[in-house]
């Protein structure tokens, strides 16, 4: 059993120890019931934002102030302003503005690493670990960091024999990195070595989670020597949550005393190849979870009409490499005419098949852009409507089957907050369009909420801003419809049955 020392920590119903799979685990020290918190933590020990949202994210409380066009982030209309010393980072609150926090997210600021053709082509990940990198050195300079924390890092597993080994390119990027951040934190004065600092940025790469919204927008990433000893699993019993700069870890099934902690990596509606590949590629390991002793034999891995039915291998692959480039194309489009252009061929690549399921990836990362670029775009927003509830029946229950997943959740109040927002375009054609057919706006606004509210205390936890946020809103959306009258109430409730019939013949046969 390991120590590690958190006085950051509000929750802590787990503790490290050696894992049976590799290196050290992190195991359940009571029984935990699906949707409980494992691990609540104020701030992670070091958190460094993606360089476009040093623009327009507190780097304190790590409010992202983007407005999004129907409501669905909650915002309060937040503004941030650059702190006085750095000039980098901005701060919601004016008692950041001259100083950074301890805890805050320390970017490289004015001094940046040559942006050489080895710099400009790393992946995301790469870039902003070399920040995160300097900013743990520079703590650890300054004192900033004890010597329990900093041993606690640096028991992280690093990997750096196989991030060389990966190639020349890899070996001289990591070689470049290591001895830029080297110099640029000052760490021959303090008497730190290169070997050490290289060892800092393998964990980095190795260990480090994305930093996201309570929507699942990414800001940037983070590590802690806690919540690093995680191990991974292709069918984890826990996710990791963010509430600003809190961190939680929560389980999505019954965990025991005594069983192992595992969260996901990766995307784990991938095949099983592409997870290989991932984790392989990423951090730097073969997968050996339960899920992936089976192989390529699960949904992730299956086609329509397969059985019996002889598949061509050759014309499947290029397909799906092809839909896959169309897609990450369609990501990096600066505006959603042109995302969907890309997404919509991305489509139709997959259904020339004729055998690929919706839940097979990549098509549930396309409908979710394309639903995504249908909320952005500035022509009717009702196209978005036949895609979200394509992902709410068909997608997210294979994706996402606990219904108190935290990505379900937040998708389900993003749909609810499309049917708010349409339902009051009284004009649009679409609109009138399903009225006539007997939608009722108002009736399907209420299930889905509801829905939401009913989930997301175990999804973010009740006292997250998240919760708060849902279930002002639903106060709010509620009173309205019904005027505080039980009759009311009553008759909504009596037509849901009926309306989500409606929303399944409608939206599941033709939005494919």
């Amino acid at each position: 059993t390991i120590a590690l020392i958190h006085d950051m920590a509000n929750i802590i119903n787990g503790i490290v120890r050696l894992s049976r799979t590799e290196g050290n685990g992190f195991f359940a020290t009571k029984d935990i019931n699906p949707g409980e918190a494992i691990l609540s933590i104020a701030r992670p020990e070091i958190t460094a934002l993606d360089a476009p949202r040093l623009q327009d994210t507190c780097a304190n409380c790590f409010v992202w102030t983007a407005q999004s066009t129907i409501g669905s982030r909650g915002e309060d209309k937040n503004t941030v302003k650059a702190c006085t010393g750095c000039q980098a980072l901005r701060y919601c609150g004016k008692q950041f503005l001259r100083a950074h926090p301890v805890r805050g997210a320390l970017p490289f600021a004015k001094s940046e690493l040559p942006e050489d053709y080895l710099i400009t082509k790393l992946p995301r990940h790469v870039k902003a670990n070399r920040g995160s990198a300097n900013t743990r050195l520079n703590r650890r300079e300054h004192g900033l960091i004890t010597g329990a924390q900093w041993e606690d890092f640096m028991h992280l597993q690093a990997h750096i024999e196989h991030i060389k080994a990966q190639g020349d390119r890899e070996k001289e990027t990591f070689d470049v990195l290591s001895y830029g951040i080297f110099q640029l934190a000052g760490a021959e004065k303090t008497g730190l070595s290169l070997h050490v600092v290289e060892r800092s940025l393998g964990i980095m790469m190795t260990n480090a989670l994305t930093v996201v919204t309570p929507t699942f927008d990414p800001l940037g990433i983070c590590i802690d020597p806690l919540v690093c000893s995680t191990n991974h699993s292709c069918d984890p019993n826990a996710v990791v949550v963010f509430d600003g700069p809190s961190l939680s870890l929560r389980t999505l099934k019954t965990i025991k005393q005594d069983e192992e902690i595992f969260i996901s990596y990766i995307d784990t509606s991938d095949p099983y190849e592409r997870r290989q590949q991932a984790l392989q590629t990423r951090y730097n390991f073969a997968c050996g979870c339960p899920k992936c002793q089976k192989g390529p034999t699960l949904r992730e891995d299956s086609f329509e009409g397969a059985n019996g039915d002889p598949l061509d291998r050759t014309s499947i692959q290029a397909a799906e490499e092809r839909a896959i480039q169309l897609l990450e194309k369609g990501k990096k489009c600066e505006n959603s005419i042109d995302a969907l252009e890309n997404l919509s061929q991305a489509k139709k690549t997959l259904e020339s098949t004729r055998k690929w399921p919706l839940g097979r990836q990549p098509s549930p990362s396309i409908q979710q852009q394309v639903f995504v670029n249908q909320l952005s775009t500035e022509q009717s927003k009702a196209d978005a409507l036949p895609t979200g509830f394509l992902i709410y029946f068909e997608i997210d229950p294979q994706l996402f089957p606990e219904p108190f997943h935290p990505v379900r959740v937040v998708h389900n109040f993003t749909l609810a907050m499309l049917v708010l927002f349409l339902s009051g375009e009284q004009g649009d054609k679409q609109i009138l369009r399903l009225q006539e057919i007997g939608l009722d706006f108002g009736t399907v606004l209420y299930g889905l909420l509801q829905e939401v509210l009913s989930n997301v205390s175990k999804s973010h936890g009740a006292d997250s801003r998240f919760a708060r946020m849902v279930k002002r809103r639903c106060e709010e959306v509620f009173t309205d419809m019904t005027r505080g009258t039980a009759a009311k109430l009553s008759e909504i409730e009596g037509c849901l049955e009926d309306q989500w019939a409606l929303l399944r013949h409608l939206f599941t046969v033709k939005a494919s």
